[in-house]
C-alpha cells in the first residue's frame, strides 16, 4: 500500500477561554475558506485527490456508465402566465436548468434565460423565478457558486433582452410582480461588509418593492422588524391582483405567520396588517379567491389539513378557520387550486397519492397516477381547465 504524503493544513496557537476551561483551536483558519493559507491547503488537498483518482483503471468506466444514467431530458410541470407557458428544461447533462417559453405548453419553444451560458463553469442556478402576470415579463434572481445571495435581473419575454435593473443582496425570498407589471416585491438585506461577503450573519431582513427603471437603492420598505432581526419575509400576491400576502418565518421555525396588505392604493402605499400572528403552527399560503384565502396547515392536524379563511370578516379578532380538507391518515404534503378545485397531494406507504375536491370540501375524486412514485411539483392557475404535474416513478 502507498502511504499517501497529505498536504499540511494551517496551524495557530489560537485557544478560547469557555468560562475559566481554555479550549485550543489550532485549525481556526480553516474557518475561512478565502485566507490564502485555507485556500493553499484546499488546493493542495484537491490535487492529491485528483493524483489518485487518475491512477484507477475503474475511473473512465465509472464516469462513463454515470454519464449514461444521468443523461435523460428532463423538465418541470409547465405554467401559463398572459398567452405565453414557461418550463424549467435540462437536455440531461446540463449542470443547470434553463428556462424555456412557447406560445403552447406542447410546444418545443426557445430558451428564455439558460444559467449554463452565463456561467461556463456551471455553477451559476436560477435561484428563483417570478414571471408577471402578463407573460411578458420575468424576474430571474441568479445565485452564484451555491451561494445563497440572489441578483435580481429582468428580462423581456418578447426579445430575450435583460432591462437595465439589477436588485443585489435578496436571499431567501421569491419576488412577487404587482399586475400592472410596473415592479414587483422582494427581500433584502444590507450589504455585507466586502471582507465578509458569505460569513456575515444575516439579520433585519427587509420587504422591499422595485419599480422598473428605479433606482434599487431608492426602493420603499413596504415591511421591517427591527424588533424580530430575525424574521424573513415571503411575498405573494393574489390571483385577482388586489392583496399582498406575506408569510414571515423566523429562521427554520416550522411556525409561521401572516399579514395581509390591500394593494388598491399602490404597492408603495400598501399598509400590511396581521392576519395570523400567534406563530402557533405552519401556515402554507395556497390562493386567495374572491375573497377567500385558502391555506394548508398543521394547527390542531399534525398530517395537515385545508382550510380557508373569510378576510371579510377577519375584523381585529383572530379568524376563523374553515376546514376544507380534513386531518387524514395520510399526511397531506402539497396543494394546488387549479380548476376551481383543490389538488390535494398526500403521501400514503411512502407513495404519493392525488385527489381533487371542490372548494367547499366535497366531491372527492381520486386521480390515477402513472404508477407508485412521487410528484414533484403541481402547476395550473384557478381558471386553468388543466393541471400539470411533474411525476417520478420509483420503478422504470
Amino acid at each position: 500500500m502507498v502511504r499517501l504524503a497529505y498536504p499540511e493544513p494551517p496551524r495557530s496557537e489560537q485557544v478560547d477561554d469557555y468560562h475559566g476551561t481554555r479550549v485550543a483551536d489550532p485549525y481556526r483558519v480553516l474557518e475561512d475558506t478565502d485566507d490564502p493559507a485555507s485556500r493553499a491547503w484546499i488546493e493542495a488537498e484537491a490535487a492529491l485527490t485528483e493524483r489518485v483518482l487518475a491512477t484507477s483503471p475503474a475511473r473512465a468506466a465509472i464516469r462513463k456508465r454515470l454519464a449514461e444514467l444521468w443523461n435523460v431530458p428532463r423538465s418541470g410541470p409547465p405554467w401559463r402566465r398572459g398567452r405565453r407557458w414557461f418550463q424549467l428544461r435540462n437536455t440531461g447533462l446540463q449542470d443547470q436548468n434553463a428556462l424555456w417559453t412557447s406560445a403552447e405548453p406542447a410546444e418545443e419553444g426557445k430558451v428564455l434565460l439558460d444559467p449554463n451560458v452565463v456561467d461556463t463553469e456551471g455553477t451559476t442556478s436560477l435561484g428563483a423565478i417570478d414571471v408577471s402576470e402578463s407573460g411578458e415579463l420575468v424576474a430571474a434572481a441568479l445565485s452564484h457558486a451555491g451561494s445563497d445571495w440572489r441578483r435580481w435581473r429582468v428580462r423581456d419575454a418578447s426579445t430575450g433582452r435583460d432591462l437595465p435593473d439589477r436588485v443585489d443582496w435578496s436571499k431567501f425570498t421569491a419576488a412577487a410582480w404587482t399586475h400592472d407589471d410596473a415592479g414587483f416585491f422582494y427581500g433584502r438585506y444590507e450589504a455585507p461588509p466586502p471582507d465578509a461577503t458569505y460569513e456575515a450573519p444575516n439579520r433585519d431582513m427587509q420587504l422591499r418593492y422595485h419599480r422598473l427603471g428605479t433606482d434599487p437603492a431608492t426602493d420603499p420598505i413596504v415591511l421591517a422588524t427591527p424588533h424580530q432581526p430575525e424574521w424573513v419575509f415571503e411575498p405573494e400576491v393574489s390571483h385577482d391582483g388586489r392583496l399582498l400576502v406575506v408569510s414571515i418565518w423566523r429562521g427554520t421555525d416550522p411556525e409561521n405567520r401572516v399579514y395581509v396588505g390591500d394593494l388598491g392604493g399602490g404597492a408603495e402605499a400598501v399598509e400590511l396588517r396581521p392576519l395570523l400572528d400567534a406563530a402557533d403552527a405552519a401556515y402554507v399560503h395556497v390562493e386567495t379567491l374572491d375573497g377567500t384565502m385558502y391555506l394548508w396547515t398543521d394547527r390542531d392536524a399534525p398530517l395537515g389539513r385545508v382550510v380557508a379563511i373569510d378576510l371579510g370578516a377577519t375584523g381585529d379578532v383572530e379568524p376563523a378557520l374553515r376546514e376544507i380538507v380534513g386531518e387524514g391518515r395520510d399526511a397531506i404534503e402539497k396543494v394546488a387550486l387549479v380548476g376551481g378545485r383543490l389538488a390535494v397531494v398526500s403521501l400514503h406507504d411512502a407513495h404519493h397519492r392525488m385527489a381533487l375536491v371542490d372548494l367547499d370540501g366535497g366531491n372527492r375524486t381520486e386521480v390515477a397516477l402513472p404508477g407508485i412514485g412521487k410528484i414533484e411539483d403541481l402547476a395550473g392557475r384557478p381558471e386553468d381547465e388543466e393541471l400539470y404535474l411533474t411525476f417520478v416513478s420509483f420503478a422504470i
